[in-house]
C-alpha cells in the first residue's frame, strides 16, 4: 500500500539457549547412577564369578568419571558441547552394553531415545536434527545386533528383515512426533521469552512515542519481517497516522498519515478489530493493493489492529520480502500487539494527564504552571549570564462585552484567535501561556535592550487590535500590556509576574490597549491597594460610609422631584474617598454586596424621615446597584423588606443600572426588570448612550426612565453631540420613558435640553452632591429657594 516501507535485512532468528544448571543437575544424577551400576556390576563380577561384566564395569566408571569432568566445565564453558558429548558417550554405553550382552537388545532399542531426551532442551535446531537421525540409526543398529547375534552368517529369514524394517519405520515415527513435540516447546517457549521481555521492555518508560517504537521492533524481530510501523487511529479525523517504526529510519520513508476512505482494507481492521494479511502471491488478493505493495518492494503485509477496551486506539502494519505471513506470525503478531495496548494506553493516559497539568485545554498554550516553572529557569539561566528576562503580562479589552452580547462560545473563539496573534509576534523559542480567563502571558529571554521587549508589546497591541472574524459577525477587541524585567529586586517568577501585572493594569487604567513597563514605584501602590482592599471589607458594619445626595430637578418649575444618593467612604486618617476610588475594588473583592444593602437600606430611611418633615410624598430617591447586586436572586426580597422596613412606597424608590450590566444575561435581565416594576419600584438606565447596547432591547426591558450621560450635554450649541441628544430625547418620547440630563453645569446647556423637550436634569449648575443637613435645608417645608423665574441662573426650589 501507499505507507510500506521500502525492504530491509532480516533480523536474524532467536537461538535456544541452555539452561546450564539443569545440565548440570541432570549430569550430576548420571555420575551418581553410572557409579551405582559400576559398583552392581562389579559385585557381580566378584560374587557370582562372572568376569565378563568387568567390562560394564569399566565402561560405567568411566563414564562417571567423564561426566563428572563435563558437569565442571559447564559454569565457564559451552552447555552445548557438554550436551553433544552427552549424548555420544551415551549411546557408546548402549552400544558397549549391547555387544558384551546381545540379548538385552530387545531392552535397550529404545534406549538412544533417552539420549535424545537428555538433549532436547539443550542443543538448537540443527543439531538436534543430526541427533534425531543419530540416534534411530542406533536403535535400528541395536536390533540388528540382537538379532545376528548367535546367527550363521546369511542365517536371516524374510521375518527378521521385515522386524528390521518395522522397528526402523516405529523408531522414525516416535523420533519424529518426539521432534514435533520439541519444535511445538521451544516455540510455545520463546514466544512466552518473548512476551516477558516486552512486558519488561515496555513497563521501563511512559513516554508514548518510545514505547510504540518499542512495540514496532518487536513485531518487526518476531516475525522477521523488514519493518514494522505503528500507526494512531484518530476516529474524529477518520485517519490514521505514522507514529513510530522499526528500524528508526523506516518512519522517513512511510507516509505521515492517509484517510481510511482511501484505504478500505485498512478500515476493515478497524472495524472489525481482526488482524489482516496482502500477499503479492495471492490471487485473490485486491489488486490494487497488490499494485501498491509492488510498487514499494513489498511482497506481503500483515495489518494487527490495537484494541483497547474494545476500542481501536492504532494498528501495527509490517512488511517484509519473500514468503507471506503464515498463521504462526498472525497469531505471534496479535499475541504481542494485545499485551502492548496496555502499556500504550497508560502511556496515553500519562501524556494527557502530563498535558492537562501544564497546557491550557483551550487555546493549548502553556498554562500558570508550566510558565512560572520555565519562567523560574529562565531566571536561572539569566543569572548566569549577561541577558536579562522580560515578562508580558496581557489582558483582553473588551472580551467581557464579547461574552454577554454574543456569548461565551464565541468569547472562546475571540480567546483562540488572539492566542494565534500574540503566537504570530514571538520567538519559537519564547513561551506564550495563557494563565486564565482573559490573561496571558509571554517570556523573552536573553533581552540585552528593553526596547526590543516593548517593540514586540507593541507588535501584539496592533495584531490584536484587527478585527476578528466570528461566524458573519466581526469584532474588535484591544489588548492591554505591562511588562516587567529581571532585576536584584525581582528575582523569583512569582515577583516578576506580579509587578508584569501590576504594570497591566495600570495600562489598563491609562486608556487600555496601553504598553506600560513596570517601575516600582508602582509596586508601592499596588501595596496601598491591597491595604484598601482588606480595609474595605466590613466598612459598612464599622460605620465608615457615608451617602451624599444631589438633587434631580424638574426643569419647567425648578423643584427638586428627588435625589441620587451617592456614596462615599470616610476611612479612619486618610481622606474621604469617592467612589471612583473604591467600588471597582468591592466589586472584586466581594464587599460591594454589603455596601449595596447599606446605601439602599440608608437611602430608604433618610428618604422618609425627609418625606415626613418636609411633607413631600411625592419625593424619590435614586439608588445605583452594581452588577453583582443586579445578579443577586434575592435582590427583589431585599428591596421589599427594605421598603417595609422604612414604610416608603416602592414607587418612591427608583433602581439605576448601566447598559454593561442590562445586557448581561439577556433573558435574565428582563426577568429580574419586570420583578422590579411588578413591586412598584422604577428602574433608570444609567449613563445611557455610552454603552454596547442595541436600541431595540429598549422595546424589551421593562424600564422607566433614561438618564443622558454627562458626554452628550457637555458642549457648545453648536456641538454636533447635540444631535444625539436631540435623538436620545425624542427616542424616550416615542417609547414612553422619561429622560434625566447629568452633568448639567452651564445655563446655556439647560436651556438647550428644555428646547429639545427633556424634562428633568442634574448638575453642579443645580447642586453638586451635598450631605444629609444641606439636603434638609433644601427642602424646607414651604421654602421656595429662589422664584421661578430666576430657573433660568440655575438655582433648584423644594416647593412641590
Amino acid at each position: 500500500m501507499g505507507r510500506i516501507l521500502h525492504p530491509s535485512p532480516s533480523s536474524p532468528g532467536v537461538p535456544s539457549s541452555v539452561d546450564g544448571g539443569r545440565l548440570s543437575r541432570v549430569i550430576r544424577v548420571i555420575t551418581w547412577l553410572t557409579l551405582g551400576l559400576a559398583a552392581e556390576a562389579l559385585a557381580v563380577a566378584l560374587l557370582a564369578g562372572r568376569p565378563q561384566l568387568l567390562l560394564p564395569t569399566a565402561l560405567f566408571l568411566g563414564v562417571a568419571i567423564w561426566t563428572e569432568w563435563a558437569r565442571r566445565r559447564i559454569p565457564g564453558g559451552s552447555g552445548t558441547w557438554v550436551a553433544s558429548r552427552l549424548v555420544i558417550v551415551t549411546l557408546c554405553v548402549i552400544f558397549g552394553l549391547v555387544f558384551v550382552a546381545p540379548a538385552s537388545a530387545g531392552v535397550l532399542i529404545v534406549a538412544p531415545m533417552v539420549a535424545l531426551l537428555l538433549a532436547l532442551p539443550s542443543l538448537p535446531d540443527t543439531a538436534m536434527r543430526r541427533l534425531a537421525v543419530a540416534c534411530w540409526l542406533a536403535s535400528v543398529s541395536i536390533v540388528t545386533m540382537g538379532t545376528l547375534a548367535g546367527r550363521p552368517v546369511g542365517g536371516l529369514d524374510l521375518a527378521d528383515l521385515l522386524l528390521l524394517i518395522d522397528t526402523g519405520l516405529i523408531m522414525a515415527v516416535l523420533l519424529y512426533l518426539l521432534a514435533d513435540v520439541r519444535t511445538r516447546l521451544v516455540s510455545s517457549s520463546r514466544e512466552m521469552a518473548r512476551l516477558v521481555d516486552l512486558s519488561r521492555d515496555l513497563s521501563g518508560s511512559l513516554d508514548l512515542t518510545q514505547v510504540a517504537g518499542r512495540l514496532a521492533r518487536h513485531l518487526q524481530e518476531a516475525t522477521r519481517a523488514d519493518a514494522c510501523v505503528v500507526l494512531a487511529y484518530l476516529p474524529d479525523r477518520d485517519q490514521v497516522i505514522t507514529f513510530a517504526a522499526w528500524p528508526p529510519e523506516a518512519s522517513s520513508r512511510h507516509e505521515e498519515g492517509y484517510a481510511l476512505d482511501d484505504y478500505p482494507l485498512t478500515r476493515e481492521v478497524v472495524v472489525a478489530q481482526r488482524p489482516t494479511t496482502v500477499s503479492v502471491a495471492d490471487p485473490t488478493a485486491d489488486a490494487a493493493e497488490v499494485a501498491i505493495l509492488r510498487a514499494h518492494g513489498v511482497d506481503s503485509l500483515l495489518m494487527v489492529p490495537l484494541v483497547v477496551r474494545g476500542q481501536t486506539m492504532g494498528i501495527a502494519e509490517i512488511s517484509r520480502t519473500g514468503a507471506p505471513f503464515d498463521a504462526d506470525a498472525v497469531t505471534l503478531a496479535s499475541s504481542i500487539a494485545a499485551e502492548a495496548v496496555m502499556a500504550l494506553e497508560n502511556a496515553r493516559l500519562h501524556q494527557e494527564l502530563r498535558r492537562q497539568a501544564f497546557e491550557d485545554g483551550l487555546t493549548r498554550l502553556a498554562n500558570r504552571a508550566l510558565f512560572t516553572d520555565r519562567l523560574g529557569h529562565a531566571l536561572t539561566r539569566a543569572g548566569r549570564g549577561p541577558g536579562r528576562v522580560a515578562v508580558l503580562f496581557l489582558d483582553i479589552d473588551g472580551l467581557k462585552a464579547v461574552n454577554d452580547q454574543l456569548g461565551h462560545v464565541r468569547g472562546d473563539q475571540v480567546l483562540i484567535a488572539v492566542a494565534e496573534r500574540i503566537g504570530g509576534c514571538v520567538r519559537a523559542a519564547d513561551t506564550v501561556a495563557r494563565l486564565g480567563g482573559d490573561e496571558f502571558a509571554v517570556l523573552l529571554e536573553d533581552q540585552l535592550d528593553p526596547a526590543e521587549a516593548e517593540h514586540v508589546a507593541r507588535r501584539v497591541v496592533e495584531a490584536v487590535r484587527e478585527p476578528i472574524l466570528l461566524g458573519e459577525t466581526q469584532v474588535t477587541v484591544g489588548i492591554s500590556i505591562g511588562i516587567a524585567f529581571s532585576s536584584a529586586d525581582a528575582a523569583t517568577a512569582d515577583v516578576l509576574l506580579r509587578d508584569a501585572d501590576t504594570a497591566m493594569y495600570r495600562a489598563k487604567a491609562t486608556g487600555k490597549a496601553r504598553v506600560v513597563v513596570f517601575d516600582p514605584a508602582l509596586r508601592r501602590s499596588v501595596q496601598e491597594r491591597r491595604v484598601l482592599k482588606r480595609s474595605l471589607r466590613g466598612a459598612a458594619a464599622r460605620d465608615e460610609l457615608r451617602l451624599q445626595y444631589q438633587p434631580i430637578v424638574r426643569f419647567r418649575d425648578g423643584v427638586v422631584t428627588g435625589l441620587e444618593a451617592l456614596v462615599r467612604w470616610d476611612a479612619p486618617g486618610v481622606q474621604r474617598r469617592m467612589p471612583s476610588d473604591f467600588i471597582a475594588m468591592s466589586e472584586e473583592n466581594g464587599a460591594i454586596v454589603s455596601i449595596g444593602r447599606w446605601v439602599i437600606e440608608e437611602a430608604c430611611r433618610q428618604l422618609r424621615e425627609w418625606q415626613e418633615a418636609a411633607d413631600r410624598p411625592d419625593l424619590r430617591i435614586s439608588v445605583n446597584l452594581s452588577a453583582r447586586q443586579f445578579q443577586d436572586p434575592a435582590l427583589g426580597r431585599t428591596l421589599a423588606q427594605t421598603l417595609g422596613r422604612t414604610r416608603i412606597a416602592p414607587g418612591a424608590l427608583q433602581v439605576e443600572i448601566t447598559e454593561s450590566v442590562l445586557m448581561q444575561h439577556t433573558q435574565r435581565t428582563i426577568d429580574v426588570l419586570a420583578e422590579l416594576r411588578a413591586s412598584g419600584v422604577s428602574v433608570a438606565i444609567d449613563d445611557f448612550g455610552t454603552g454596547y447596547s442595541s436600541l431595540s432591547y429598549l422595546q424589551r426591558f421593562p424600564v422607566d426612565a433614561l438618564k443622558i450621560d454627562r458626554a452628550f450635554v457637555s458642549g457648545d450649541a453648536d456641538d454636533p453631540g447635540w444631535v444625539l441628544t436631540r435623538a436620545i430625547v425624542g427616542m424616550a418620547d416615542g417609547l414612553g420613558l422619561q429622560v434625566i440630563a447629568e452633568g448639567i453645569e452651564r445655563p446655556g446647556q439647560l436651556h438647550q435640553l428644555r428646547a429639545m423637550g427633556c424634562g428633568h436634569g442634574q448638575g453642579y449648575l443645580f447642586s453638586p452632591p451635598i450631605d444629609p443637613t444641606a439636603v434638609e435645608r433644601l427642602l424646607g417645608i414651604g421654602t421656595r429657594v429662589v422664584p421661578h423665574e430666576e430657573l433660568g441662573q440655575g438655582r433648584a426650589t423644594a416647593a412641590a
